[in-house]
């Protein structure tokens, strides 16, 4: 295959967006400590593509939510934590689990918290573990949903990690219940770009033509560079 050609569809596929996120279905009814629709996790489509180097995510939940910054009774307060290197072992343990007690394959390196628009209504705030402020997010209500945007230069460019959410909020009784997803153990996973996967195969079949090449006495192509 020619240098140039080779070059050009490498160019190509590394512009090809991230691959689709498996939507995420959480059950009906199954907040911990009482029934509460503001609280209760639907679905997600979990975080997508929004543009170039841009994330989003959309959280549905059973019933009607407001602003943390209206100050309701159904205002939306939710963690979503962040495994930015999809290690367990690494990290501090996640909000989820921990407001829930139950086991989850996380290790928390940065976390999204929607506390941030009772004082800066339209935007969560992106947290080391250290409680200190790394970006703003712009965050967005619909009547049971909120969305929040990722510029993934926010998290060093890191485009695939691990990650689950926690809600809470007042029941009818004026009890904290609480939401999470996922409810077992694992975690979700934002997946491999496509680009990556495909321009691998690109690069081990471009090696094997300039190995093949060498060892038969055929003049090398000229060898793209390492990073």
């Amino acid at each position: 295959m020619r240098p140039r050609l080779l070059l050009g569809m490498i160019t190509a596929v590394a512009l090809a967006p991230p691959a689709a996120a498996s939507p995420i279905i959480d059950p009906l009814g199954d907040t911990i400590g009482g029934p509460a629709t503001s609280v209760d996790i639907m679905n997600s489509p979990g975080f997508v593509a929004a543009g170039p180097g841009v994330y989003q995510l959309t959280v549905n939940f059973a019933g009607p939510i407001a602003p943390p910054s209206d100050g309701a009774f159904n205002s939306a307060l939710a963690l979503i934590d962040l495994d930015l290197d999809r290690n367990p072992a690494t990290g501090w343990q996640s909000w989820t689990e921990l407001y829930t007690g139950s086991p989850l394959n996380l290790g928390r390196e940065a976390y999204i918290s929607l506390f941030d628009d009772q004082f800066n209504p339209g935007f969560a705030g992106l947290y080391d573990n250290n409680d200190v402020l790394i970006a703003s997010l712009a965050l967005s209500f619909g009547p049971n949903s909120f969305t929040v945007t990722l510029p993934l230069s926010t998290i060093v460019g890191i485009s695939v990690f691990n990650y689950s959410l926690v809600s809470f909020g007042p029941d009818d009784q004026g009890n904290f219940v609480f939401d999470r997803a996922p409810n077992g153990a694992d975690p979700f996973a934002v997946p491999e770009p496509a680009s990556m996967a495909v321009l691998a195969l690109f690069a081990t079949g471009a090696l094997g033509v300039a190995f093949r090449r060498k060892r038969s006495g055929a003049a090398p192509t000229a060898a793209l560079p390492v990073a």
